[in-house]
């Protein structure tokens, strides 16, 4: 059933690529037909969200052909397919036999839902981040929150509990990139509606920047705070994409894929890139991602998870799951030249789609999003049960057998 959804999803995501040819062929863009002008850059409106096409390596800006039209990508051998250009409409089309890469949002199409739903989104994660005695990142980057709770007895306990609401993620990512920083609110309403329309609106939580100094490490967290003298602290930082790379993975789906394309057209939607005065973007209207140089080497740890039991033979005892720490990267077990020291079991598009890495730029930004999505996905599904309810509370006890089962809420 899975199999027969998955190849559903595919063909019916093809078949929207090709349909739309014919609304294509009707979009003038030069803006007056034969004559109207050069043809503008609206081609990534329509196909750049739906497939892959060919991006200069730095930001994701498109390269163009001769004819101003978008070039596409090969899903069989890389290869460049060229639209069709026709003069009289001054349009581009996509070839009806053209072989396109499919760029799959999932759950980051919540990218294009009304601004309220990420705004909404936005203030959940404030409020989270307020509550929390101690802010630190969990294995796959994101916000792990210790919280305190009240038992049945009325006994408090601690527990840690991620920010993994992939809209939550989205909206951090969305404010960072917008903002550098996630003070204040996400858009310019300090002000919401809840419940009833006509209700007196209420005022919006923002980022205790004070609780949140006290709380986070300020090695780790500092740049998510307004560190200029106006209301942007942009252009974004090395940190801020980091940051940036990790709250979009824990918006996108575990069984996805993050991609240059995809990082490019959630920017565009989100209307972090834009075009300039002839309809093209260009690096100086895209966000930059030049500062960028991902490190891989803060995966050369290991994690607290669940593993099958193996008997003598190597063969799993079937239903019986040890608790161990797994490592994520290792240059002895999974040599460079296959594996390049990467855990097979966790960066699995590594082995599958063979080594994408790259350091820099969007394509590094892209991997390292996706390097971190594929650790939260690892960690999600091997995770460690929670506790029991019943344990005897002592402060410091009680803390640490917690902490041990922080895995479940990730």
């Amino acid at each position: 059933m899975r199999m027969n959804m998955k190849w559903f999803v595919v063909l019916t995501a093809l078949l929207m690529v090709l349909s739309s040819t014919a609304m294509m062929a009707m979009a003038n863009k030069g803006g007056g037909g034969k004559g109207g002008g050069p043809p503008r850059s609206d081609m990534g409106d329509l196909y750049g969200d739906l497939v892959e096409i060919y991006r200069e390596p730095a930001n994701g800006v498109p390269y163009l052909d001769e004819n101003s039209c978008e070039i596409l990508i090969s899903a069989t051998d890389g290869s460049l397919i060229y639209m069709i250009y026709d003069q009289d409409s001054n349009s581009c089309t996509i070839p009806e036999d053209a072989d396109v890469i499919e760029v799959s949002f999932g759950r980051l199409n919540a990218v294009r839902a009304p601004p309220h739903v990420l705004i909404a989104a936005f203030d959940e994660a404030i409020n989270a981040l307020n509550a929390a005695s101690e802010i630190t990142l969990d294995d796959g980057g994101r916000f792990l929150l210790n919280r305190t709770a009240v038992d049945a007895e009325g006994n408090p306990y601690y527990y840690w509990k991620a920010i993994d609401s992939p809209r939550e993620n989205l909206a951090l990512y969305k404010k960072l990139m917008t903002d550098g920083h996630l003070e204040g609110n996400l858009g310019d309403d300090p002000y919401a509606n809840v419940g009833d329309p006509a209700a007196e609106p209420v005022l919006r939580p923002v980022l205790d920047v004070a609780h949140f100094q006290a709380v986070a490490d300020a090695n780790i967290f500092d740049h998510l705070v307004n560190n200029s003298a106006g209301p942007q602290d942009l252009p974004p930082t090395e940190e801020d994409l980091e940051s940036g790379a990790y709250f979009m993975a824990a918006a996108g789906d575990k069984t996805g894929h993050i991609t240059a394309d995809l990082v490019f057209n959630l920017n565009s939607i989100m209307g972090l890139n834009t075009k300039n005065e002839s309809g093209f973007y260009d690096q100086s209207t895209v966000v930059n991602f030049h500062l960028f140089d991902m490190d891989r080497s803060k995966y050369e740890k290991s994690v607290y998870v669940l593993v099958p039991e193996l008997n003598e033979t190597g063969a799993w005892i079937f239903g019986h799951w040890v608790e161990a720490y797994i490592e994520l990267m290792n240059y002895s077990k999974w040599p460079e030249s296959t594996y390049n020291g990467s855990n097979p079991d966790v960066f699995t598009w590594d082995i599958e789609e063979g080594w994408a890495f790259e350091n820099e730029d969007i394509g590094g930004f892209a991997q390292a999003s996706d390097d971190a999505l594929r650790v939260i996905a690892y960690i999600h599904d091997q995770r460690v049960p929670p506790a029991p309810v019943d344990i005897p509370y002592t402060a410091t006890w009680q803390h640490k057998y917690q902490y041990k089962y922080r895995n479940w809420n990730r």
